[in-house]
């Protein structure tokens, strides 16, 4: 149980990953629906995907 620890890092990195590119798509999806120049409503949250 020695690789336990990289391999939770790994799996933390390959999430974060995931996770902003859903992320980058929806806001990419909604800038497409209203592409008024607002801002779009996901963009407080994208801080929260950065590495500890």
């Amino acid at each position: 149980m020695i690789s336990t620890r990289s391999s939770e890092n790994y799996f933390q990195t390959t999430l974060c990953f995931v996770f902003s590119s859903i992320l980058v798509a929806e806001i990419k999806f909604k800038n497409r629906q209203n592409s008024k120049g607002s801002p779009p409503s996901a963009a407080p949250f994208l801080p929260i995907l950065q590495p500890m």
